[in-house]
């Protein structure tokens, strides 16, 4: 058989699986609240699993193991940061920001900060929100074309192709359906793996100690051992702190805008919490042990790549997987990467269809907005405009040398993501704030930073990534509490608007009087039979020749999706 034909064969089934899920998921689709947020009808377990897996794709494999085989334990803050929000997230803020009762992000900024700061953030969504897409499309073609051997660039344009192709089909519900049913596949391969590994290395007990006399478990690196201050405590704290900031701000919210109420969303939450202490321990450990036992290997492989290290994961899985379940492997990452490019394409698209074309609808022709149906339709056609944006950028960035995924995330966050999140944070336990705030704390943290790094450089201050978080952090929350000096230009509308926001945000929701019809056992049924056809389909790889306990390992992994 040619070399990677069963991959190819499995990715083709999975490929057909997909488009049905968003032609059967369709159907679902009556409005834009169908197709923005599952007409907040979803589930805890759909709902939960969607969450965790849209902060999971693949450059997690790439980006982030390659982190880790460079440095160990250190490049793993940002899931610490993760975990710790995820903590308050399902105590309590998960269920309020599902009451806030809206469908887009940039409504919340609306009710909150006024119609002028809606408006700022939607146009800088609309730019910035493909950049992060176009990461994680980048990386995921980082490791296809790792495995096959294939053009990044041409990689690239295949799978934008498949997203665009189901995304734009299924809506928010194709998404999250397919994410429950890839968590199914990701969680069992990825431990799969990860035991595959320690049993290289003698056991969990074997690779923590080759790991300790490499110097990967210490929670910081040395001042002087990476450029920039990488990986020291005062990075490790920066980082924390982005990670924070990040997963607990109102911009993030209509994350659980699709629960059926606070109670769900909360049991979502701490869903996605469990996913992700598994997680972090399971997605770490391949290039740990990459790092003590494949650092030629990994050279090798990561030559063609700007970074060799990230190819540290790709290594331990073509070394260890049974024959075809590579593939599976490139399934999962594909839905996991798919699932976080939501806030590029799905998410995206509903603020540009409901918050930016109705003004210009108003304002240049004069009309009014948008119907339900030209909504959809609207929704759909910007939603592959957004995949042909994001497409555009992975190409550039396929085409540059330098840094590597991880750098390029962790920099973006902090000079343009992390003053544009920061008011929205403060937003959350400082209420009294007036609508200007958001925006004096924007100015502050993208302008500010200008006048402070050349003063300390003429100072001679080493302009470390910690440093940069922390004035960047600091001229955002300046910004934000100057805001209360203009407090009295707000109108009493403004003033009671925000009242009656954090009213809203505590008040519980009642299901069956506010939503109406539930449909968890049309859910159920559909994610049920979907679950088990895909069970069936990887009981096939079954007759590719294999030794009898690697048929044991696919028999194993077929189970735990049909158990579920």
């Amino acid at each position: 058989m040619p070399e990677h034909m069963i991959e190819y064969i499995i990715i083709a089934f999975y490929i057909l699986v997909i488009f049905n899920i968003g032609r059967i998921f369709k159907s679902f689709n009556k409005n834009s609240s169908d197709y923005f947020r599952g007409g907040a009808r979803t589930v805890w377990w759909m709902l939960g699993a969607s969450v965790w897996i849209s902060s999971v794709s693949a450059t997690v494999f790439t980006g982030t193991a390659g982190a880790i085989y460079e440095a160990g334990t250190p490049a793993l803050v940002s899931n610490w940061a993760i975990i710790a929000a995820g903590f308050i997230l399902a105590l309590f803020l998960a269920a309020w920001f599902r009451q806030l009762r809206l469908i887009t992000s940039v409504e919340v900024i609306r009710q909150r900060f006024g119609a002028l700061t809606e408006q700022v953030y939607a146009y800088i969504g609309m730019v910035l929100n493909p950049c992060f897409g176009a990461f994680q499309l980048f990386g995921l073609s980082i490791f296809v074309s790792t495995v096959f051997g294939f053009p990044l660039h041409l990689v690239i344009v295949v799978l934008s192709v498949v997203i665009a192709i189901y995304a734009v089909a299924g809506g928010k519900w194709a998404i999250m359906a397919t994410d429950f049913l890839q968590s199914l596949i990701l969680v069992p391969i990825s431990i799969l793996v990860a035991v595959l590994a320690l049993m290289k290395t003698g056991g969990f007990s074997g690779l923590m100690h080759q790991a300790s006399e490499a110097g990967l478990l210490a929670l910081a690196r040395p001042e002087g051992a990476f450029l920039d201050g990488k990986y020291t405590w005062g990075w490790v704290a920066a980082v924390f702190v982005m990670g924070m900031v990040a997963q607990m701000q109102l911009n993030w919210s209509s994350r659980f805008f699709a629960a059926k109420d606070g109670r769900e969303a909360k049991k979502a939450a701490w869903l996605m919490v469990g996913l992700f202490v598994v997680s972090t321990v399971v997605f770490s450990i391949p290039p740990l042990v990459a790092r003590v036992l494949y650092a030629g290997q990994v050279e090798a492989v990561g030559a063609a790549l700007s970074k060799p290290a990230e190819a540290a994961y790709v290594t331990v899985c073509q070394d260890l997987l049974p024959n075809g379940l590579m593939g599976l492997i490139l399934m999962a990452m594909f839905a996991a990467t798919v699932s976080s490019m939501d806030t590029s394409i799905n998410a995206n698209a509903a603020v540009i269809v409901r918050n930016v074309i109705p003004p210009l609808r108003r304002q240049l022709l004069k009309k009014e907005g948008l119907t339900p149906e030209q909504e959809l339709t609207a929704g759909r056609i910007t939603s592959l405009a957004l995949v042909i944006y994001i497409a555009s950028i992975a190409l550039y960035l396929s085409g540059q040398d330098g840094k590597g995924i991880f750098e390029l995330i962790l920099g973006f966050s902090a000079a343009i993501s992390f003053p544009i999140m920061l008011p929205m944070f403060l937003a959350v336990f400082f209420r009294r704030a007036p609508r200007s705030s958001a925006l004096f704390s924007i100015v502050g943290g993208l302008v500010l930073p200008w006048i402070w790094i050349p003063l300390l450089r003429a100072m001679d201050v080493q302009m470390t990534y910690q440093l940069r978080v922390l004035v960047i952090g600091l001229s955002g929350s300046i910004g934000y509490f100057v805001g209360y000096a203009f407090a009295r230009f707000d109108s009493p509308a403004a003033k009671a608007a925000i009242k009656e926001f954090y009213t809203r945000m505590h008040t519980p929701i009642d299901f069956e009087k506010e939503v109406g019809h539930a449909n968890d056992v049309q859910q159920m049924e559909t994610v049920g039979r979907l679950a088990m056809l895909v069970a069936g389909l990887m009981l096939l790889l079954l007759i590719v020749p294999n030794e009898l306990w690697a048929r044991g390992c696919v028999l194993a992994l077929s189970a735990s999706v049909a158990l579920v």
